[in-house]
């Protein structure tokens, strides 16, 4: 969920284990096509949402 008070908006999100895309990205991790096209779904709906919402991505 998301607050905000006079000068700043906070958001609190779930934690997420087993670390971001950067991270395995740097290992060198092979990803699957299929996983490949599950994150770029993810990431086009995230930003799809930012953008619906006016939110500087």
């Amino acid at each position: 969920y998301s607050f905000q008070d006079e000068e700043d908006m906070f958001m609190v999100v779930d934690l997420l284990l087993g670390g971001d895309l950067r991270y395995h990205l740097q290992q060198n991790v092979q990803f699957t096509e299929d996983a490949v096209k599950l994150y770029l779904c993810e990431m086009t709906l995230a930003l799809d949402y930012l953008q619906s919402q006016h939110i500087i991505h």
